[in-house]
């Protein structure tokens, strides 16, 4: 799903995030870490807010991987799941599901709304 956002949007889920980031840094951190780790794989940002939010992936599962490494990904998701402070991280991307998981997980890689606005 291609999200079509306003700056107002992607400010407002911007500052969602940095919220999280400070009330939470322990959890913050290892969203950031899963959100890491789907860039270093090249999985779709999609396929991660799915596994979070217990959706089906369909079409944004990984496409010849090994399931070996789609199994360690599953299970590095799972941990942040499983945390004690993890419902602000799966609220964070309910709430902000419109604006599309691709664009909340690049927020919280550090891209500006800007730059997101641009692409």
């Amino acid at each position: 799903m291609i999200a079509l956002t306003s700056l107002d949007s992607l400010y407002e889920t911007k500052k969602a995030s940095e919220q999280i980031q400070e009330k939470y840094p322990e959890a913050y951190e290892a969203l950031l870490h899963v959100v890491n780790l789907t860039r270093q794989l090249q999985f779709r940002y999609h396929y991660l807010g799915c596994l979070l939010c217990d959706e089906d992936p369909g079409k944004h599962s990984p496409k010849n991987i090994k399931q070996s490494v789609i199994e360690l990904y599953i299970r590095e998701v799972n941990k942040l799941k499983n945390r004690d402070d993890a419902s602000e991280i799966l609220r964070l991307f309910i709430k902000y599901k419109p604006y599309g998981y691709d664009n909340l997980s690049q927020l919280i890689l550090g891209k500006s709304p800007e730059f997101l606005k641009l692409c």
